[in-house]
């Protein structure tokens, strides 16, 4: 017989990487906003290098988010297969190791993605109150999503990694064309 590890509250990694997900959405916004002053000073060179780092930060935590969706949805949920509070899973030894591993991964990956945010609005505080009046498209739309999944009440476990899931994809790909397009 194989000994269970119990995650009481899957809940808490689901939020954490949602916050790390919306910490992303949240520094590409800033520097979409400013993008065409960013190209005119000197700080260009010092947002790239940010950005660049957050571009590895996305993929990874979208390595994690996949990672954490594959354990949940092959655990087994006592009390129902949503992501609520009391939805405790149990997952294999092996699966709470990997588990383990991968929840402490999002949790450093949130505090350095939150030294990046900060990094960058440091950075653009000389823009202050050139904000642009609306999100652009991609990122309005991933705002949409995240603020979606944040109100569903008995959010499904499969529904909600993979929801999750889609969204890193996404802010993956809007970080990479934004340092693409900052490097132009």
């Amino acid at each position: 017989m194989r000994k269970h590890g119990v995650d009481p509250e899957p809940i808490t990694i689901y939020l954490a990487a949602v916050a790390s997900i919306t910490c992303t959405v949240t520094i590409a916004r800033t520097v979409e906003d400013h993008l065409p002053k960013i190209r005119q000073t000197k700080i260009r060179e010092k947002v790239l290098k940010q950005l660049t780092l957050l571009e590895g930060e996305c993929r990874n935590l979208r390595v994690d988010i996949v990672t954490l969706g594959d354990l949940f949805r092959n655990a087994e949920y006592p009390h129902g297969r949503s992501i609520e509070l009391i939805s405790g899973a149990r997952l294999s030894g092996a699966d709470f190791v990997r588990y383990e591993r991968t929840a402490e991964n999002v949790y450093d990956r949130l505090r350095h993605l939150n030294h990046l945010c900060n990094d960058v609005e440091k950075l653009l505080a000389r823009f202050d109150g050139d904000l642009a009046a609306t999100t652009t498209n991609p990122l309005g739309d991933i705002y949409a999503q995240l603020d979606s999944l944040l109100k569903k009440h008995k959010l499904s476990v499969d529904e909600g990694w993979q929801s999750l899931e889609d969204i890193a994809r996404k802010v993956e790909g809007v970080v990479g064309k934004l340092r693409s397009r900052l490097a132009a």
